[in-house]
């Protein structure tokens, strides 16, 4: 019997608390609203997920194009190195040659007795002298040249016969601070012929 008794006074104080406290059978009633809610909110999530899944896939496929492309374009970049390596090696020869004969050389192609001629000319030159010197195969030969102060054209020619070998390579050059003027009267030369073979 008390114990009866101590479970009736229980629920009646549950009761009373449940009456007096609005909030708690607010929030009995609120439990459908709320998960409503919870229901509305993960497929919210669940949508955005499946967009980013999306793009994801749209970034994954851009990026593996944008490899490939990458890769071409280096592929494309290592052949236009290689062909602008071939090109340099080119121009550098050819300016090899250009300053061979812009230098004045002359390489026998047989073993005989040559003439070789040089003239040099300048003009209004009065802090410099004037002159060649004749090298054959990186020896110096000879010198030809002239010091005049009046400012008028001056010229010096020379020549000389000379057995060579074949391959043997003669050149002119201009000593330091030396000078020479030409123009389109071609006043500086340098030739060489055969005149027998040995």
């Amino acid at each position: 019997m008390e114990r009866t008794a101590a479970v009736a006074v229980a629920l009646m104080l549950l009761l009373q608390n449940s009456l007096q406290d609005p909030e708690v059978s607010a929030k009995s009633q609120d439990c459908p609203d709320e998960l409503k809610q919870l229901k509305d909110l993960v497929y919210q999530q669940a949508t955005a997920l499946a967009e980013l899944k999306v793009k994801m896939s749209y970034m994954e496929k851009e990026s593996t194009a944008l490899e490939a492309r990458l890769a071409g374009r280096e592929k494309e970049m290592e052949n236009l190195k290689k062909e602008n390596e071939g090109a340099l090696s080119a121009v550098k020869s050819d300016l090899e040659k250009l300053k061979n004969e812009i230098a004045g050389t002359f390489t026998a192609p047989v073993r005989g007795v040559y003439y070789i001629r040089f003239t040099a000319a300048a003009y209004n030159s009065n802090s410099n002298n004037m002159g060649l010197n004749l090298y054959k195969n990186d020896h110096h030969l000879m010198h030809l040249g002239e010091y005049n102060s009046d400012g008028k054209a001056r010229h010096v020619s020379g020549g000389l016969a000379l057995e060579l070998e074949a391959g043997d390579v003669l050149y002119a050059r201009l000593p330091a601070d030396y000078m020479l003027y030409d123009d389109s009267l071609v006043r500086n030369s340098f030739s060489g012929f055969l005149i027998f073979p040995v």
